[in-house]
């Protein structure tokens, strides 16, 4: 979902610390191509899927009303629901690639509406203990 946002996190190696990058606006295009994918292995597969549930979740149960976040965040966790064990099954499955692809897009866009405790938490665990977003959002 980074490719739809604003920011850019990065890991301060030597400070164990993530930070964040503005920028000044939205992307105006995003390339979502799942042949590039083809190459991950299942485990990164699995914590970018986690990832992008924990996003869509968090955006559907930040505080506020917003209706098109809330129902763009739900049909991303209904396709992450349908494609994400596909896809770090069988990683050749092209169609569950492009739709955790979409899934991962459409819980950025929703993500605008806000973020939560996960996110809170994972960022500096992540930077502390070096593990992946992910992984450590999943957990």
């Amino acid at each position: 979902g980074a490719e739809m946002d604003s920011g850019s996190m990065y890991t301060d190696t030597e400070a164990k610390v993530k930070r964040c990058a503005g920028h000044a606006a939205l992307p105006l295009t995003a390339v979502l191509d799942p042949e590039l994918s083809l190459g991950l292995p299942p485990s990164l597969t699995a914590w970018t899927g986690m990832d992008a549930l924990v996003h869509a979740m968090e955006a559907f149960l930040a505080p506020g009303c917003h209706p098109m976040c809330d129902s763009i965040a739900l049909a991303a966790m209904q396709k992450i629901q349908r494609n994400l064990l596909r896809a770090v099954a069988d990683g050749s499955d092209l169609e569950a690639r492009h739709e955790m692809l979409m899934a991962s897009a459409m819980a950025a866009v929703a993500f605008q509406k806000g973020l939560g405790a996960v996110h809170g938490l994972s960022e500096p665990l992540g930077a502390v203990y070096g593990v992946h977003h992910g992984l450590t959002n999943a957990v």
